[in-house]
């Protein structure tokens, strides 16, 4: 005998909820859904997954953000429609090596490569550092080479050597921000180089003097806030040569479609049928003995994933020198 070789079975929305009505004893084996009761599992089967997604149940949902800063600004928005954060493995960083006046449409760059490898593209959004060190942004219309074109003319100047950001979307509003890093971009081909930040809560950052302070960044905070997170760094930047690097709990996505597989890892399919079976069992006054089998099946599989759903890490014990 020979084993299959697959391992990549991820059932979809219509497969999960069919199981679960089974498990709950609401339809029989040969039986179908209907549109009603498809319905109702659907809102009960986000609801389950939103509830989950407090319990901390989402290693695999850890991203890396980059949010490219503006000078003076301490107060940064995150989410679709946010300010500039966008995945830290897709971006653009590189420099200007021919100066443009102000009206001008096209821009010379060192590199148009991301560091994923991949090219800057019609439709990234790109921001110019101008005179002033300010950065505008617009949208790319065309790449040629290293000539890039964009919609919007450049408001004042840039320069050779200014820095020049693109990118293809902004990330999706973060749950929380566990940790971060300043990464100061080198010029002329220097060595980027990051320094740990300290994540600080609502109390400790509120408690900051002077929230306008301008200089290397080193504290942040941020705040789940709907329908944009907002970020806060202190002290806010003084040149756009420096971003913060953030390691960031994105939502697990919602189920929509019939064909939708879930947002989950593999090991997850049984907690996901036995947790929704459970509740429309509740839902669908199902009899006491069926709950309380589904009840201990579901509580049983949950707390498996909930221990390994952990990333290793170490442990250390440092003293307050804050008192």
């Amino acid at each position: 005998m020979t084993s299959s070789g697959v391992a990549t079975i991820n059932p979809s929305m219509l497969s999960i909820l069919t199981t679960a009505f089974f498990k709950a004893g609401i339809i029989r084996d040969d039986e179908t859904i209907g549109s009603d009761k498809r319905a109702m599992g659907l809102t009960i089967l986000n609801e389950m997954i939103k509830t989950w997604q407090a319990q901390n149940i989402r290693v695999w949902t850890e991203e890396e953000g980059l949010l490219i800063l503006n000078p003076g600004q301490y107060r940064y928005q995150l989410g679709l429609t946010g300010d500039n954060a966008t995945d830290a493995w897709t971006y653009l960083e590189s420099e200007a090596t021919v100066a443009s006046a102000a009206g001008a449409t096209t821009v010379t760059l060192e590199s148009v490569t991301k560091v994923n490898g991949a090219s800057l593209a019609i439709g990234d959004l790109i921001g110019i550092e101008l005179s002033g060190d300010t950065l505008q942004w617009t949208t790319i219309t065309l790449v040629a080479g290293l000539v890039v074109t964009f919609t919007t003319p450049l408001t004042a100047a840039n320069y050779v050597g200014a820095k020049v950001f693109g990118y293809t979307s902004k990330i999706i509003r973060p749950l929380k921000v566990s940790r971060a890093s300043a990464v100061s971009f080198g010029s002329g081909g220097a060595t980027d180089t990051e320094t740990p930040m300290r994540v600080y809560s609502r109390q400790e950052y509120m408690d900051l003097p002077t929230k306008s302070n301008t200089g290397n960044p080193n504290i942040v905070f941020y705040a789940p806030k709907l329908p944009l997170g907002e970020l806060f760094i202190w002290p806010a930047a003084e040149d756009p040569d420096v971003a913060i690097r953030f390691t960031y709990s994105r939502p697990i996505y919602d189920f929509v479609l019939n064909s939708d597989t879930g947002d989950f890892p593999q090991e997850w399919q049984e907690a996901l049928t036995s947790g929704l079976a459970l509740r429309l069992a509740q839902a669908y006054q199902a009899p006491a003995t069926r709950i309380q089998v589904l009840e201990a099946l579901a509580t049983a599989t949950a707390q498996i994933l909930i221990s390994w759903d952990r990333e290793p890490e170490s442990i250390s014990f440092v003293p307050d020198l804050e008192g």
